[in-house]
């Protein structure tokens, strides 16, 4: 069986006032899992692409 690629893009809220970001250093630093599970957590969308297939946008209410 061949390998092939899955490609996912999260497009998600972040505000760094709140310290609600992936970018965040040192002891204001969250982890992905964090960041996920957080409440401010909203996605709204995501790209989607297998191997060299068109990459496909799928809207926040059907990723939810």
């Amino acid at each position: 069986m061949d390998k092939r690629l899955l490609y996912l893009d999260f497009e998600t809220f972040w505000d760094t006032k709140a310290k609600y970001s992936l970018s965040l250093r040192g002891k204001n630093k969250i982890s992905t899992v964090e960041y996920v599970r957080h409440a401010l957590f909203k996605a709204f969308g995501m790209g989607v692409a297998l191997d060299d297939d068109e990459v496909k946008w799928i809207t926040g209410k059907k990723v939810s």
